[in-house]
């Protein structure tokens, strides 16, 4: 089906859902690319619907679904998923699954998450729509490794390994975050790689047209459907000031319209009872109705004052056998004054709406005529119509908020030699997940590069310091250091030691895991054992292989509460190395003319 905007607005519209022009371009934008099959700028379309609770963010997405499904003559999978403060990137890419972890069954602990979920869902051939609901909840370190997913269409997870869409079905997700006011905007990086969407309250036009079809279908009272509509007009007014806590939905005034008229209908129920059950079903704190009827009553408008007289006149203790209808009450006190202004209003505009289209005519008639004047300029001095300007070194103006991560880099590759083991660090009170994290959080900081399957710690010209991680033959997670010659400059052992430092501080933050504590019950501590060839360009009296190399071990016991301590200067006096002549001792050594370790 061909996008129009006209059709998309009657689709949207015979759903129940009337969307404004603003969000219906953004909407046909977003329809079109997934008619195509395609995304602009990364591999997985991405849309932030930013606004408050109750402006119709779930009920879009839900109602855009059922559209994209009738544009494609195919059903869409809508996969939903509700963020809290607790949400990280386990939940999202991989779950707990409760029952498997009682039975001890740890090939069935973690399961795939909503994102594996709608990665493997598009795979198979199907279009997705993926919502992350109140997503603004959830830490800000979720969009360090949410921001990877959209721009790649990859991720990388523990025990399901590295699960990427298929180049062919990128097209066919497209996810969609809503957020409140928990965090005022997203980080930097996330904002690039989503079209931010502000939705506010609908206007009290648009709502008295959702209110009608309802009012219609449901054969409600025609006068409740003024009174909600009059209210909510009110109430509207003053959002932009913060004065409510929360303005009423759509949703709600349809609830305060049935169940007045289902009240209407068992009868015996005064106006006050009508009144009181529509009051509170649109405001639902106690503290937003007493603002309400306070403002209406200090306010100066006309609007207000006539408003006050109606709802007076409804909460009226005063006994009459034959009380005047909602509708009459209305008409009494607001609709005819109200007319008159509206027509008044009315002539007004259309005025202004002349004045204007004469004005923006003769714009564009000057605008025009401007542009053809330089064109034929252009074309005088250059023979042709070409650009007279050129940077050709201008760079951009945004940097690069990926340049530490390496994602899909093979660290191994950055070495043509073979890799000689420096230090082997055991663990098992820190989580590899939060440690991973931390490490994206703090790349730039530490001046570390996190590839695929590694960091790069430390690199001089030829010379490269790495960290893996690897399982023991204990079936433990360790982390290795590797260096890209057999011999290392004896600074390299203080590149060591703050990685060490940084990840006792990554275990110390860490959340408290039942992990963490069965291990601190059965005392299975950790250790780090370093054992090392270095170059130090003064001479030391200990360990000497040569003139200036010398030989390290040491073994450092993890000590469960405080994690690893500090090397405590484990090698005093070295203050400086010469990395050239640490590289050229490797090449001697490799030749097998010097010592072998």
């Amino acid at each position: 089906m061909r996008i129009e905007k006209e059709k998309i607005k009657e689709l949207f519209e015979s759903r129940g859902y009337y969307i404004s022009d603003y969000l219906l371009s953004k909407t046909c934008l977003g329809l079109f690319y997934i008619s195509q099959g395609e995304s602009v700028g990364q591999e997985v379309y991405s849309m932030c619907l930013d606004g408050p609770s109750g402006a119709g963010k779930t009920f879009f997405v839900e109602t855009y679904c059922k559209v994209a499904s009738a544009i494609l003559e195919k059903p869409v999978k809508f996969i939903n998923y509700q963020m809290d403060a607790e949400t990280s990137k386990s939940d999202l890419y991989e779950d707990i699954d409760v029952v498997a972890t009682f039975e001890g069954d740890t090939t069935k602990i973690r399961i795939p998450g909503k994102i594996i979920e709608a990665f493997k869902a598009v795979n198979e051939g199907n279009y997705v729509i993926l919502k992350m609901d109140e997503y603004d909840k959830a830490r800000d370190v979720t969009d360090t490794f949410f921001n990877n997913c959209l721009q790649e269409g990859l991720i990388n997870t523990v025990q399901h390994g590295n699960i990427e869409i298929k180049k062919e079905n990128r097209g066919m997700l497209q996810v969609f975050l809503c957020k409140n006011d928990v965090r005022s905007e997203l980080s930097e990086p996330m904002m690039r790689r989503n079209r931010i969407v502000r939705l506010d309250y609908m206007p009290p036009e648009r709502l008295f047209t959702v209110l009608s079809k309802f009012s219609q279908e449901n054969q409600c009272n025609e006068e409740l459907l003024n009174l909600v509509t009059l209210l909510y007009e009110q109430l509207y007014i003053g959002r932009d000031r913060h004065i409510y806590q929360k303005l009423p939905s759509c949703s709600e005034c349809e609830q305060a319209i049935m169940d007045a008229h289902i009240l209407m209908k068992i009868g015996n129920f005064t106006q006050s009872d009508i009144y009181t059950n529509i009051i509170e079903d649109m405001l639902k704190i106690p503290n937003d109705i007493i603002t309400f009827e306070s403002r209406i009553k200090k306010s100066s408008s006309k609007s207000s004052k006539k408003l006050v007289e109606v709802i007076k006149a409804m909460q009226s203790e005063e006994i009459n056998e034959n009380p005047p209808s909602i509708n009459s009450l209305i008409s009494q006190h607001i609709i005819a004054d109200e007319i008159a202004e509206y027509q008044k209003k009315t002539k007004e505009m259309e005025q202004l709406i002349e004045e204007y289209k004469e004005k923006f005519a003769k714009m564009e008639q000057e605008r025009r005529q401007t542009i053809q004047e330089e064109i034929e300029k252009i074309k005088l001095q250059n023979g042709e119509l070409v650009s007279t300007t050129n940077f050709p070194n201008a760079i951009s103006i945004f940097g690069d908020e990926s340049s530490h991560i390496k994602r899909g880099h093979n660290i191994f590759l950055l070495s043509s030699e073979n890799w000689t083991e420096v230090a082997t660090i055991l663990n098992p009170n820190l989580s590899h997940d939060y440690f991973v994290s931390k490490l994206m959080e703090h790349a730039s900081k530490l001046d570390i590069k996190i590839y695929e399957n590694g960091i790069l710690l430390k690199e001089d010209g030829e010379q490269r310091i790495i960290v893996v991680m690897d399982i023991n033959e204990q079936n433990q997670l360790e982390f290795k250091i590797l260096s890209s010659h057999l011999v290392i400059p004896s600074t390299s052992i203080f590149d060591i030691e703050s990685f060490l430092n940084f990840m006792s501080e990554c275990e110390k933050s860490q959340p408290k895991s039942a992990k963490k504590l069965a291990q601190k019950v059965t005392g299975f501590n950790g250790h780090c054992l370093i054992d090392a060839i270095f170059y130090n360009d003064t001479s030391l009296t200990d360990n000497s292989e040569g003139e200036n190399i010398y030989h390290l071990t040491l073994k450092q016991e993890l000590e469960t509460e405080n994690g690893f301590d500090q090397l405590d200067a484990v090698i005093p006096k070295i203050s400086c190395a010469d990395t050239n002549k640490a590289l050229e001792i490797s090449k001697t050594m490799m030749q097998g003319k010097v010592l072998k370790k």
